[in-house]
């Protein structure tokens, strides 16, 4: 048990830390996103409601505007699918070590139930001459 214990405590200690570190990325890439996505549409209400209110900027301008925003906005879902699918990938890693870890524990089982198969009880009696007397003494106990 302790030579696994050996092999597999840091393994799953550094997937354990792994996937936490691709989690904490898909949470950060999920802010940026959001972000990201809200920026946007500031921005591109920002422009409208200046044509509206008078500004001098034509549709082209406004046009190029909104399109920075939608692919600042698809670059930043790209990054938090990516974060996602490695996280996945962590997790996947993970439970292949827990599979691989079951299945080195079943070997040991059973190595060690074919062990206890093969023990056989063997009853020894005492004999006259197994029994050596050392030491003999009284004692006296008073009752109250």
């Amino acid at each position: 048990m302790a030579a696994l214990r050996g092999k597999y405590e840091p393994r799953f200690r550094k997937a354990r830390e792994a996937l936490a570190a691709a989690q904490d990325s898909v949470e950060v890439q999920q802010a940026q996103a959001d972000a990201t996505r809200n920026d946007s549409i500031v921005d591109a209400a920002a422009s409208i409601l200046g044509d509206f209110l008078g500004g001098k900027r034509d549709a082209r301008s406004m046009g190029r505007s909104i399109s920075r925003g939608s692919g600042r906005t698809s670059t930043a879902n790209e990054r938090l699918e990516s974060a996602a699918n490695r996280a996945a990938a962590k997790q996947d890693a993970l439970g292949d070590l827990e599979e691989d870890f079951v299945a080195d524990l079943e070997a040991v089982k059973a190595e060690a139930d074919a062990a206890a198969a093969a023990i056989e009880i063997v009853q020894v009696p005492l004999e006259k001459t197994d029994v050596k007397v050392v030491d003999l003494a009284l004692v006296w106990v008073p009752r109250a």
